[in-house]
């Protein structure tokens, strides 16, 4: 795989969520603090999807993000160097705002006060202040910074530099860095656990994960884990993580109340992203080289691997929407090529395709893969940009902003 360009970081994380009452179920894909356990209801007909005009924005967009308000959706062009925002009452882009070169991630703090962006090839982050849109000076932090975290009390943001194996600790209420934690080589993605006591470090080049103490802001002895590891999951309800590891094709969990490594658990080729069920019993893991997606039992471990679209970089697992009367539980996986959709143990999984198309989830709660995708034809499709890639759900309008990095627009999609 190579070092891997802006464009591609953490594309299988760029998920956002707003409003107090839903956002934490849909970010307990991610961070596991809080979840609906049990049987997800049957959604039979009840889907309404529709995508609006694309809302223009600069040119590469390679992430987004959502305040916690839910009032304005942050894109980050890559190639433009800027900011977009969009007012989601109306889905109206603001003016620009110019923030580093290439860049590459963003975080929104707890408060929605702050966005920080990511600046690749600059190797600083900007501030912007929310309320007004502005950029404060930019904060210089490692070589090719790629991935950015912020601890859940809001006070500290993590950033990786992926080219000098470091992670630069950032104080939001200065805007300063406050130090350097040296980790492994090529630091490619930062997770935080939601209890912060603990920030793990995947360590692209040197095959190991690195614990950092946030209280101490030192990192503890790396953790072996498998070949290129490049995304990091949160079980949801457990006390340990997931680590997807690209190069070896292998997912490593890891207890991160000791610290200790488990027996690596077979996937597909060119696993790229995961995802876990609210409930934490599942995790679903997107394997780019080998078009399929592989479950795992989290309590037993054992895994199955299916094929899916063309190319699949990304998973979201139980979006929860209210949509007439009913709650939709949602897999959303992205992918490059030949948009499909599968059904999966009770969940929807939805593909995106770089022609352009959305498939709207179906409900039922037939597990039958051969089942649906003989039906796949008679679905209806909806138009996205080219090279859908990124996503932000905002419960308050129903709605997943879908990044186009080919044709330089976001589509709302409303569910």
């Amino acid at each position: 795989m190579g070092a891997p360009t802006a464009a591609r970081v953490l594309r299988g994380l760029a998920i956002a969520a707003t409003s107090a009452s839903l956002s934490a179920l849909l970010f307990s894909a991610i961070t596991g603090e809080q979840g609906l356990a049990g049987a997800l209801p049957d959604t039979t007909g009840v889907a309404t999807i529709t995508a609006g005009k694309p809302i223009a924005v600069g040119s590469g967009p390679a992430a987004i993000a959502i305040t916690p308000d839910g009032k304005t959706a942050y894109v980050v062009n890559g190639t433009s160097g800027t900011v977009t925002p969009i007012d989601t009452t109306t889905n109206r882009p603001g003016p620009a705002i110019t923030v580093g070169r290439e860049p590459a991630a963003i975080a929104i703090t707890p408060n929605g006060k702050t966005a920080y962006v990511v600046n690749t090839t600059s190797g600083t982050v900007t501030p912007i202040t929310t309320a007004t849109g502005t950029a404060g000076p930019p904060i210089t932090v490692g070589k090719y910074p790629m991935s950015i975290a912020i601890a859940p009390n809001g006070q500290t943001a993590y950033v990786g530099n992926y080219g000098s194996g470091t992670v630069t600790v950032l104080s939001t209420a200065t805007d300063r860095a406050t130090g350097q934690v040296e980790v492994g080589k090529m630091p490619q993605t930062v997770l935080i656990t939601p209890d912060g006591r603990t920030a793990y470090v995947a360590n692209f080049g040197s095959n190991s994960v690195s614990p950092i103490d946030t209280a101490t802001d030192k990192a503890g002895p790396p953790i072996a884990v498998g070949s290129e590891p490049y995304a990091l999951a949160i079980v949801p309800h457990h006390q340990s993580m997931y680590v997807v590891n690209y190069g070896s094709g292998t997912v490593t969990p890891i207890s991160t109340a000791t610290n200790k490594a488990g027996r690596a658990i077979r996937v597909g080729t060119d696993p790229e992203s995961i995802a876990f069920s609210a409930n934490g019993e599942t995790a679903v893991v997107a394997n780019e080289g080998s078009n399929s997606d592989t479950e795992i039992d989290t309590a037993t471990g054992a895994s199955s691997t299916a094929p899916v679209g063309n190319a699949p970089v990304s998973v979201l697992i139980e979006v929860i929407v209210p949509s007439h009367g009913v709650t939709l539980g949602d897999v959303a996986t992205i992918c490059d090529n030949n948009g499909t959709i599968s059904y999966n143990h009770g969940y929807l999984i939805i593909w995106f395709d770089e022609g352009g198309s959305f498939v709207p989830p179906v409900g039922g709660n037939s597990s039958d893969r051969d089942e649906l995708a003989a039906q796949q034809d008679q679905r209806r499709r909806i138009p996205l940009g080219k090279e859908p890639g990124p996503m932000a759900f905002s419960p308050s309008n129903r709605t997943i902003y879908v990044v186009n990095e080919g044709s330089g627009d976001v589509t709302p999609v409303v569910i």
